[in-house]
């Protein structure tokens, strides 16, 4: 706090007419806590969510829903922590077996938009911080991932997959990114991660227009 005063005063006043919070000091705790804190997710599924089989050298995460919810983050976080303290295992392959391969957050009910913005910042803040640290922890693997995708991959779960190093697609598979449609910042880092996979006018041009564009059309661009 005691840098505080070596920022003009000019631009404090603006920082704190522009906080969710009441004032600097409180944006202070909030920082605090999300970086030591812990947000405990209730487990409401395990293997009903997600589950993880290993053969041999290769392990295969099966993604049962095409929702990804807390618990759903939760259960992948200890799934990616387990293999990174398994040395065996040389490459991994992420694949769904429902309809879709991931549509995003389920936005109703108890994790709705609505819900969310009923909360405290600072509950709301640390919720969304373990909730993007609990995919980006796959980043934490050295061995290659790749994701198997078909059907829909929609907003976060166009994110989601670009978490991988690799993805595999059938040729019905398509992608829309819906969150600016929904008047939400584009999630899961989706923003960065996109710079190794497509260039920024194809990116521009899903955030943009909402439009779905085949996997084919993705490769090409």
């Amino acid at each position: 706090l005691m840098r505080l005063g070596r920022i003009p005063k000019t631009v404090l006043s603006t920082v704190k007419e522009e906080l969710p919070v009441k004032s600097i000091e409180d944006a202070c705790v909030i920082m605090s806590t999300l970086i030591f804190g812990k947000f405990e997710v209730a487990e409401k599924g395990g293997d009903d969510l997600i589950s993880l089989t290993i053969e041999d050298s290769l392990a295969c995460i099966e993604l049962k829903t095409r929702h990804l919810t807390f618990a759903f983050a939760s259960r992948f976080h200890g799934i990616v922590q387990s293999l990174a303290n398994d040395p065996d295992v040389k490459a991994v392959i992420v694949w769904s077996s429902a309809e879709h391969f991931s549509t995003g957050g389920r936005l109703s009910g108890e994790e709705s938009h609505e819900a969310f913005m009923r909360k405290e910042v600072p509950e709301l803040a640390l919720m969304l911080y373990t909730f993007y640290t609990s995919f980006a922890s796959v980043q934490s693997l050295e061995v290659p991932i790749f994701a198997a995708v078909q059907g829909k991959l929609i907003g976060a779960g166009v994110s989601l997959s670009l978490w991988f190093d690799a993805r595999i697609c059938a040729q019905t598979t398509s992608f829309e990114v819906n969150f600016l449609n929904l008047s939400l910042s584009p999630g899961l880092g989706m923003t960065g991660t996109y710079r190794s996979v497509t260039s920024w006018p194809t990116m521009a041009y899903l955030l943009y227009t909402k439009a779905e564009m085949k996997a084919d059309e993705a490769h090409l661009s």
